[in-house]
């Protein structure tokens, strides 16, 4: 696990959790980059 956050030698971060429960992203930076949804989200849905 540690082996994936260095980069020549030098530990850049350290893990929290081995699973990742959260996906996290800049909706701005979708949007610069033109990326669009196919479809409407599901009702009821946070996204």
């Amino acid at each position: 696990m540690v082996a994936s956050n260095e980069l020549d030698g030098k530990l850049y971060s350290a893990p929290w959790y081995a699973a990742n429960r959260v996906v996290i992203y800049d909706k701005a930076a979708f949007k610069k980059a033109g990326v669009t949804r196919r479809r409407p989200a599901p009702s009821g849905s946070r996204a």
